[in-house]
């Protein structure tokens, strides 16, 4: 007798058979069930790779955009004190 195939609730067999088809139909399922989880995990590494390498490369941005922001300040200090020709703070005009 040929052995049924796919999910059947009875397959017209003995009940011996029935379990033996009811558990191929699981291990086919589990299967599909489990190469599609690996597949999904398999674009979730591929994108925490690609979201760990920009993230990388915005600190990296960031680390410089702040050095040349102190830069920036520190040189911005210096041309205030030299367009006041060095006065000290009490004589500066009120809306330094």
């Amino acid at each position: 007798m040929d052995r049924p195939s796919g999910k059947q609730n009875y397959c017209g067999c003995n009940n011996q058979v029935l379990v033996c088809c009811f558990f191929e139909w699981y291990d086919r399922d589990m299967e599909d069930r489990l190469t599609k989880m690996e597949v999904k995990i398999s674009y979730m590494e591929e994108t925490i790779t690609t979201l760990d390498s920009v993230v990388t490369e915005q600190a990296q941005e960031l680390t410089a955009l702040k050095a040349r922001l102190s830069q920036i300040e520190k040189r911005m200090a210096e041309m205030v004190e030299e367009a006041h020709g060095g006065l000290p703070e009490s004589e500066r005009p009120p809306h330094y």
